[in-house]
């Protein structure tokens, strides 16, 4: 049986020593590389050197797919130790993925050209369950777009098939910290400020709907039959 599993990567380390000599050097602030240690083994990432410019804030994997995102705009892979470079990713704009040793970007989508990844910072994942492989990836944070989309801010799904969505209009007024699977394929959507959220009411809806969640900060989004498609917003 496929699980999902969400967690934090907290381990950091401070930045060593040679490392600006090795692949740090001349980079500015705003660049936001991140450079991350990975297992050779199965290239899971075991550590990320912590700049106080990039970060990694969720690790979210699906049998052996693993979703990462933070703040960044480029990523390098390093060994365990800091040594020697496997690569990098870039542009690379906060999300990733890693399957089978490989690293790739998020840079499909229904929108005309599709984005890759999202413009701010994300801050959870959450994966739809879709059998032996992932299903739809939802991402929240604190952007304006996702997939290039404008019309998908503070949360974004990258669909299974097709990549970033760009149907309707589907978005969270404030930035979102929780992204929480519930019974019934319903993920419940949290921010502490966020007050409104827009997108469908019932299955098969096209209308632009704003559905008020202040008094919970939270909107439940129904993922019917493990699909975004089709999907529908309630408060509870």
């Amino acid at each position: 049986m496929i699980t999902r599993v969400n967690h934090l990567v907290i381990k950091s380390v401070n930045l060593i020593a040679g490392l600006a000599i090795i692949g740090v050097a001349g980079q500015s602030a705003i660049a936001q590389t991140l450079n991350a240690a990975v297992r050779a083994s199965d290239w899971q990432i075991v550590s990320w050197i912590d700049d106080g410019v990039a970060k990694l804030n969720i690790q979210s994997n699906y049998g052996t797919t693993a979703f990462y995102g933070g703040k960044f705009t480029k990523v390098v892979f390093w060994n365990e130790t800091y040594t020697v470079s496997y690569g990098q990713l870039n542009p690379c704009n906060n999300v990733f993925k890693i399957f089978n040793c490989v690293a790739s970007v998020l840079d499909v989508g229904y929108y005309s050209p599709p984005g890759n990844g999202v413009n701010g910072e994300v801050i959870q994942i959450a994966i739809g369950y879709g059998g032996s492989d992932p299903g739809d990836v939802y991402v929240g944070g604190s952007f304006t777009s996702a997939g290039g989309f404008p019309y998908s801010a503070n949360i974004g799904v990258y669909r299974r098939v097709g990549g970033w969505q760009s149907q309707y209009i589907w978005s969270a007024s404030h930035t979102v910290t929780q992204l929480t699977w519930q019974q019934n394929n319903t993920l419940r959507v949290f921010g502490p400020q966020l007050t409104t959220v827009y997108g469908p009411l019932f299955p098969g809806d096209t209308g632009t709907n704003a559905i008020d969640v202040s008094g919970t900060h939270a909107g439940f989004w129904h993922d019917r039959l493990t699909d975004f498609v089709n999907g529908w917003w309630t408060t509870n």
